[in-house]
């Protein structure tokens, strides 16, 4: 019996160290006082005036103000019990692909940014989707350059999975013309996604764009090299309570894997 207390209060009284007054328990000769921090045993019995050896007496003085002798061993807190259980944060999946296979640079009449994909890589963002779907890896919010190329490769995997037709989806500009600039693209990612998933309801975005831009974006979060080649996704996780905590500098994110149609 651990943390044990001698008191030889009477069974009557109420003992200092609140033995009595937190209930007990009569065994025999013996009164046992229990409570959260201590077990207690207290050495008189409960017919004191029957019991009581003169020597008792004689100590003690007087049964009305008897002498306390409590010895209370003092309880450390479990830390682990004190410890609440913080909420695991939300996990953040991030899709960085290029848009599919398009036209010759050298067609001279048809500029950069209205170049449309080819039938190959119409079939390969197809391919892309599925297997984006076969992973489970469903972006609700779609983060695309307002090129005909990119426009395309979505609209191909919307024929391709009915599911990408749900994305909430955002054509912008400026992620066709910062893919051209070094180094600019993933804050410029971060941003725009911290912009349209303020709400912090969504967990999956796909970001979808150019090179050399993609490539040193997905590099930049697997914190290793990576390479992307048309129709290719990098599917990148993370974690946070919301986009903005996921981007944070000392925010962590892995690169679980690079789809290949």
């Amino acid at each position: 019996m651990t943390n044990l207390l001698h008191c030889s209060v009477t069974a009557s009284q109420r003992c200092p160290c609140r033995c009595l007054a937190l209930g007990t328990v009569v065994h025999s000769t013996k009164v046992y006082a229990r409570n959260a921090g201590h077990q207690a045993i207290m050495s008189q019995p409960m017919d004191v005036k029957r019991k009581l050896q003169p020597q008792a007496i004689k100590q003690n003085q007087s049964l009305t103000q008897p002498h306390l002798r409590c010895q209370a061993a003092s309880v450390a807190p479990d830390p682990s019990a004190l410890t609440l259980d913080s909420p695991t944060p939300k996990r953040r999946r991030l899709i960085i692909m290029r848009h599919a296979d398009s036209t010759d640079r050298a067609d001279q009449q048809t500029k950069d940014h209205e170049r449309s994909i080819t039938d190959l890589g119409r079939q390969a963002a197809a391919q892309t989707a599925r297997m984006l779907h076969e992973k489970g890896w469903l972006p609700e919010v779609v983060m695309s350059s307002n090129s005909e190329r990119t426009r395309q490769t979505l609209e191909a995997m919307k024929e391709a999975v009915d599911s990408f037709r749900h994305a909430e989806t955002h054509f912008r500009g400026s992620l066709y013309t910062i893919a051209a600039l070094d180094g600019m693209t993933r804050k410029h990612l971060q941003t725009v996604i911290v912009d349209a998933c303020r709400q912090s309801v969504h967990d999956c975005v796909l970001c979808l764009g150019h090179n050399k831009g993609w490539d040193e974006a997905a590099t930049s979060f697997a914190g290793r090299p990576v390479r992307l080649e048309t129709a290719n996704a990098a599917l990148l996780e993370g974690s946070g309570e919301t986009w903005a905590d996921a981007f944070a500098s000392d925010s962590d994110w892995t690169l679980v894997g690079v789809l290949v149609p």
